[in-house]
């Protein structure tokens, strides 16, 4: 089995990773918000490429039925129903909601996973879900970390490693790891066991402290506190052997 982590989106085609099983990991906050909201009712995810982008397909689909969400640069984007942190997508809000979903750095890369298989959405808060549903199949696995603008994140990184060593640990075969995948596992050793720590003073946790998301990182720090796994296939996110019933206006 081959496990490659890819620390930054430039590494990385669409072309690659067609047709493979694929891990999105953007720990501040797409991840943790999409399994947010789909642990908390939400009937399907849309992630779109660009603000345009979400803004014609809230559109197409029909504006009053759907939720309009993400960000800019961390804030909310003008005209939007919803931002990108976790702690607004609670049940009373978004239960039984379809929702169109654009960020800085999430977005681009589930778009990278455009011809993939099977795309599953990882943060810490649901890393144990993830690391059962992928032991349900022992093919080679590719877990893209979204980064930050292009740039490395410590925090995505971190969250690789644990993740593969979630994986390693219960796996009985041989591994073929790359060389970002062993960078992985020695980072996470190092911040393991101080996951709050690592998001205050990472680039982009001392950056939502600056824009006043500082309790995000709380959110996001909470190992295991959701047991969910949301998939995308075809371009929609769902929650795991489910699928949504959103459907474009004809």
């Amino acid at each position: 089995m081959k496990i490659y982590i890819y620390f930054t989106l430039n590494r990385i085609t669409e072309d690659q990773l067609r047709s493979k099983r694929v891990v999105v990991i953007d720990v501040l906050r797409t991840s943790t918000t999409i399994a947010t909201a789909i642990a908390n009712g939400c009937r399907e995810i849309i992630p779109a490429e660009s603000i345009e982008a979400a803004t014609a397909l809230a559109t197409d689909i029909d504006r009053k039925s759907v939720f309009l969400c993400g960000e800019r640069e961390g804030k909310l984007i003008d005209g939007f129903d919803l931002g990108n942190s976790p702690r607004e997508y609670k049940e009373k809000i978004i239960k039984d909601t379809n929702i169109v979903f654009v960020s800085t750095n999430g977005s681009p890369a589930l778009a990278k996973c455009k011809f993939a298989a099977l795309t599953v959405v990882c943060a810490f808060i649901n890393i144990g879900a993830v690391t059962d549903y992928l032991l349900q199949d022992k093919g080679d696995l590719y877990i893209l970390c979204a980064g930050n603008q292009g740039r490395f994140s410590l925090e995505d990184a971190v969250c690789s490693g644990m993740l593969l060593a979630g994986l390693q640990s219960r796996l009985e075969e041989d591994i073929e790891l790359n060389d970002s995948a062993v960078a992985a596992e020695v980072l996470h050793k190092k911040y393991a066991k101080r996951i709050k720590a690592l998001l205050r003073n990472s680039d982009h946790g001392r950056y939502l402290t600056e824009i006043e998301f500082n309790k995000d990182l709380s959110v996001c720090a909470e190992v295991d506190s959701l047991n969910v796994v949301p998939v995308m296939r075809e371009g929609r996110i769902t929650r795991a052997d489910t699928r949504g019933q959103l459907s474009l206006k004809v």
